[in-house]
């Protein structure tokens, strides 16, 4: 995913202490045609690939999915398209996990900085469409921009398959 202007992830961060079979959840990768397995890292997590998006599934469940694109600016349908793809890869796999009660958009490009200036209204209208009440914090360095959504207030239950 090298020469893309704008690579996009959802990352979801396990609350559980529960290791999950990451030797299955290669199986299952390997069934789907669409996907390469790309690294294993001994039990610890493992990374796959197809074409423009990535996956990387740690051993207690946290789930990394990005996505490149060939431009700057993103949609918000874009982003809840991977919203979509990300639900549906955690349902086929069968990935018993309880998540954190928020996620992370991580921008990743030459100027993150810039290029979140660019699709914060797009990551404001995704959210928006995804929960009704939620609180948008900004992390940057040199390399990327985070973005972490929670639900406000933090009681709301925030369930990433429902």
């Amino acid at each position: 995913m090298n020469n893309n202007k704008l690579t996009l992830g959802l990352n979801f961060y396990s609350k559980d202490e529960k290791r999950i079979d990451l030797g299955r959840i290669c199986k299952e990768f390997e069934k789907a045609e669409k996907w390469k397995i790309k690294h294993i890292f001994g039990n610890l997590e493992i990374q796959v690939s197809s074409q423009v998006d990535e996956v990387i599934i740690e051993n207690q469940g946290s789930v990394f999915f990005y996505r490149a694109f060939e431009k700057e600016h993103i949609s918000s349908e874009e982003l809840k398209s991977m919203w979509d793809e990300l639900k549906k890869i955690i349902k086929e796999l069968k990935l018993d996990v309880v998540y954190e009660n928020e996620i992370d958009i991580s921008i990743h490009a030459e100027n993150p900085r810039r290029i979140y200036k660019i699709n914060k209204q797009s990551i404001v209208d995704f959210c928006l469409m995804i929960l009704h009440n939620f609180s948008l914090r900004e992390i940057s360095d040199k390399k990327s921009t985070l973005t972490t959504i929670t639900p406000v207030p933090e009681t709301i239950p925030f369930k990433v398959l429902g």
